[in-house]
């Protein structure tokens, strides 16, 4: 047996014994056990649960409903958790929590007798209190819902997480659900678990973990995803060529790239995008924003982007903007910023930075600020008792350019002028980047017993230590960049009422803010004198007892985090009304309707409007016809089963791939009597594949929620292709078709125009580097590109492409265009499927005069 084999039944042995001695009633014993079980795992959510029973058999049921919610974010799709909760809050004579927590439960759990008996409670709560249970599900089934994209969540700590976190926690007040995509397991440094009690009840959180292993499918899928923002191709192959020389490489725009492909890869496992209203997504990482984007791209849903910081005008980087590095990150940034609906800031600076640098409108732009939550200062020990020393406080992180230096100069040279005793002042500072160094340096200046390092403490602690600063010290940096700079950590300076020392540039936004409030002295991060007037002039007043705290005005209430968030849902509500006329998921759209979807939907794609009058480009051309051009057999073609009755009645019976069923539900699907390799397409949609070649390694569990969504969702829904609407949702199984070498067959896709054959589009590594050859009829490489990069793989022309496009004339002779996807393994020709819209009119040509090009092929006349 195996080392990791022996751990494992070794934990379990363990945590048998720990609930069989919670059943016994032998708590003390069963908390021995736990004890040492700690000393050797972690974390472990099972354990969490025996201490949330000991808690409740002790009547501690506070302590018990802390370890539960713990347990919650360490795994959120845990049935037994709610179970648990669902219980605690019965038995506390809460029955809404209790409803709503059994609820959970019943949808995690896989157990029949459990899914049983949870429902059997549920009715008795409902008997009891009728009003209280339902009107749980109604108030959340109401909200519109917000899929909140934040790698930077609780339990991770840090400056960083409190926009987001409190966003969250007031969202719901504002008549909006979020749901939340992080991160689980997680390297980042800083961690929190205070916070998580901030986080309301119920909210989903998905939870994906990191995953920073790089081999050549992870780099294939990450050179994809970055070739979707179409970055210019010269650019684009130097990224690729140097990302495959030297893996870090791949990591653009930041090491949760990673993280963004697996997410992208999961996230459909886990909620149906569909039914999702807008998207949020928060940075740093700018990955979060990747994310956003593709998600945008695939769903078509309004996207609202958030800079807590500016990237690549960031004022802790110093880039070489000659450099491709720089470019890359430049052109991402600049591709996000004109795709999503609206771009936040959080300084008015900031927000004309990018007015200026990507040419943005004004009303795409929105500045929210920072803020405080009135909650966080309610269990602050407030105390009258002045301080022995005269006491300065920095309290948010230090790093990059954002360090100590100045202030501590200042202190020393203040102390050898005698103008300020050294057994009267101290110095604390949290957490500092290269703390060591930083520790040797206030030796060197022998200001050891004046200057303390706290360290990261949870955010509650690190507002109590502030509480006790005489002088609140503000480090942003030096230079002109960082004049748009406002530090999370200000407006909780504000809050705290006491007199804030800055550091930060002249007529920068901390300068014009802290003049204005009149609450206290900001100096430019390089005047040593001007600190040390500073620091003396508040060390007399310290001294002579004239240091008073300030009052809350109407001015600083403005930046209390409620009215923060009715801001940003109040961004949300006109995003999404501007977006569509209406809830897009569930009307019956009349023709006005569905063409303003159609020019929305191409005004984000290419930014300009869409001439529907006149229409000339393939792309414009794709969409009249989607909005003008109902022929009722396109609805049959586009029916990945019902097709297959057209093939027949046009004498092509021989082309059909072998069928190995169709379903209506995936309990239909029998997988054990399948044969090892097959393919299972959604009948009612495009994409939606699953392509097995060893049954035996695929994770089934994952794949029938997977196909569970697909039936669940009309792809009509998603990009208004008529065609899908009517659609009957089927799984249908065909035989895996592959070449010699075990790959999935090549698809050959044959753009026909009024029944005839003009180009050939053929995709290879469909599911990792994605890129395609374009050949004429004669098999010459056409000069342009279409959604995907050219390969430098040349291919062979198929001896029997005569017949290919014999074939092509056959099925396109009915329509206006289609595209028919044929396949050829070993010189025989399968049929794929007919497709009437590509991309969904939104394909992007390069160069992209070939749109237009490519459009006069496209005759409507007649139609």
């Amino acid at each position: 047996m195996s080392n990791s084999n022996q751990l494992d039944t070794f934990k379990k042995k363990i945590k048998s014994n720990i609930f069989t001695l919670i059943s016994n009633n032998q708590i003390q014993e069963a908390k021995g056990l736990i004890s040492q079980y700690e000393e050797i795992v972690n974390i472990d959510i099972e354990i969490y649960h025996a201490k949330s029973l000991i808690c409740i058999i002790e009547e501690e049921y506070e302590t018990a409903e802390k370890y539960l919610k713990e347990a919650i974010h360490l795994d959120n799709l845990n049935s037994d958790t709610y179970y648990n909760l669902g219980y605690l809050y019965q038995i506390n004579n809460d029955p809404a929590k209790s409803y709503y927590f059994y609820q959970l439960a019943k949808q995690y759990s896989k157990d029949s007798q459990i899914i049983s008996e949870i429902t059997e409670i549920q009715n008795e709560l409902i008997k009891q209190n009728p009003t209280i249970c339902n009107n749980i599900s109604e108030k959340t089934n109401n909200s519109k819902k917000v899929l909140v994209i934040a790698h930077i969540f609780p339990p991770i700590g840090g400056s960083g997480v409190q926009r987001t976190l409190k966003f969250v926690k007031y969202m719901r007040n504002f008549g909006w659900e979020p749901i939340i995509l992080t991160t689980g397991k997680s390297s980042y440094p800083l961690k929190d678990v205070s916070l998580l009690d901030d986080i309301p009840e119920g909210i989903k959180i998905i939870r994906i973990d990191e995953d920073y292993s790089i081999n050549k499918q992870i780099i294939s899928e990450i050179h994809s995803i970055i070739n979707r923002f179409q970055i210019e191709p010269a650019l684009f192959e130097m990224y690729r060529q140097y990302s495959l020389i030297n893996i870090e490489g791949i990591c653009i725009p930041d090491q949760y790239i990673l993280w963004a492909n697996k997410v992208m890869k999961e996230i459909k496992n886990y909620i149906d995008l569909s039914k999702i209203d807008l998207i949020y997504s928060t940075s740093g990482p700018y990955s979060d924003h990747i994310i956003g984007y593709l998600l945008k791209d695939e769903f078509d849903k309004p996207w609202v982007a958030d800079f807590r910081d500016e990237w690549t005008n960031n004022p802790y980087a110093n880039p070489d903007k000659d450099s491709w590095i720089y470019k890359m990150h430049f052109a991402l940034e600049e591709k996000i910023v004109h795709v999503a609906d609206k771009v936040i800031n959080v300084t008015p600076v900031s927000t004309d930075n990018y007015r200026e640098i990507f040419k943005l409108d004004d009303e795409k732009l929105v500045t929210i600020t920072n803020g405080y939550d009135e909650d966080d200062f309610q269990e602050i020990v407030l105390s009258d008792k002045k301080n022995d020393k005269f006491t300065i406080i920095h309290n948010g992180l230090l790093y990059g350019i954002r360090n100590p230096k100045p202030i501590l100069k200042a202190i020393k040279n203040l102390i050898d002028q005698n103008k300020i005793d050294r057994n009267r002042i101290k110095l604390s500072l949290s957490w500092c980047e290269n703390a060591k160094e930083w520790s040797n340096y206030i030796v060197d200046l022998q200001l050891e017993d004046i200057v303390e390092f706290i360290g990261y403490v949870s955010h509650k602690e690190s507002l109590q230590i502030a509480y006790r600063a005489d002088i609140l010290l503000l480090i942003v940096g030096p230079g002109e960049k960082n004049k748009a700079m406002y530090p999370g950590k200000l407006f909780e300076y504000l809050r705290l009422n006491k007199p804030i020392l800055a550091l930060s540039p002249k007529e920068s936004v901390v300068d014009k803010l802290i003049n204005n409030f009149g609450v206290g002295i900001n100096i430019d991060f390089d005047d040593i004198d001007a600190l040390e007037d500073a620091i003396a002039h508040f060390y007399k007043n310290w001294e002579n007892s004239e240091l008073s705290n300030l009052e809350i005005t109407g001015k600083v209430e403005k930046f209390e985090r409620r009215f923060l968030t009715k801001k940003l849902i109040t961004i949300f509500n006109e995003t999404i009304k501007h977006y569509s006329t209406g809830d897009v998921r569930h009307i019956v759209y009349s023709s006005m309707n569905e063409q303003k979807v159609v020019e929305q939907m191409y005004f984000s794609r290419f930014g300009k409007k869409i001439d529907l009058k006149n229409p000339k480009t393939f792309n414009e051309k794709l969409n009249w016809l989607k909005l003008n051009y109902r022929n009722p057999l396109m609805v049959k073609c586009a029916d990945k089963v019902e097709v297959r009755e057209y093939i027949k009645e046009k004498n092509l019976d021989s082309i059909l791939i072998k069928v190995y069923g169709v379903f209506n539900s995936v309990n239909e699907i029998d997988i054990e009597k399948l044969p090892n390799k097959f393919v299972l397409k959604a009948a009612h949609g495009s994409g939606w594949n699953i392509i097995c070649n060893n049954k035996h390694q695929v994770n089934w569990e994952v794949e029938f929620k997977k196909m569970n969504s697909w039936l669940q969702t009309n792809y009509y829904d998603l990009g208004k292709e008529w065609v899908y609407k009517d659609i009957n949702p089927r799984i249908i199984c065909e035989k895996f078709l592959e070449e010699d070498n075990g790959l999935p067959a090549k698809d050959y896709k044959i753009f026909c125009f009024n029944g005839e054959p003009k180009f050939i589009q053929v995709d290879l590594d469909r599911f990792g580097d994605h890129r395609q050859n374009i050949y004429d009829i004669n098999w010459k490489r056409v000069s342009f590109e279409y959604n995907y990069p050219k390969s430098t793989i040349e291919l062979e022309q198929p001896k029997n492409l005569e017949s290919m496009l014999e074939i092509a004339k056959v099925l396109s002779e009915d329509f206006p265009f289609v595209r028919v996807d044929l396949y050829n393994v070993n010189e025989t020709i399968y049929f794929g499927e007919l497709t009437f819209f590509p991309h969904n009119g939104k394909g992007l040509f390069k160069p992209d005069e070939y749109d237009l090009i490519v459009g006069s092929l496209l005759d409507l006349n007649n139609l």
